[in-house]
């Protein structure tokens, strides 16, 4: 199942660098935020996700957590 992944960069490393590993270790990258020194990416299972972990500079990786809304009822008012 894929996962949507926020990977956190630790200040000693260069988040390009960072990045290209993450991706290198099976991670599709979907957005890479240089102010906040943060990846966000894809994967399609937890295997990733622990070698992901394992690269240096890498200090936090967490799931996003989605939700879904349930369809509008009429006889429900706003």
């Amino acid at each position: 199942m894929t996962k949507h992944v926020m990977v956190l960069v630790d200040e000693q490393h260069g988040l390009g660098s960072v990045a290209a590993a993450v991706a290198a270790g099976g991670a599709r990258i979907d957005r890479v935020v240089h102010g906040m020194k943060t990846i966000f990416c894809t994967v399609d299972d937890d295997v990733v996700i622990e070698r992901v972990r394992r690269i240096d500079g890498v200090t936090s990786v967490r799931e996003e957590e989605t939700f879904s809304v349930p369809p509008m009822d009429p006889n429900i008012p706003l």
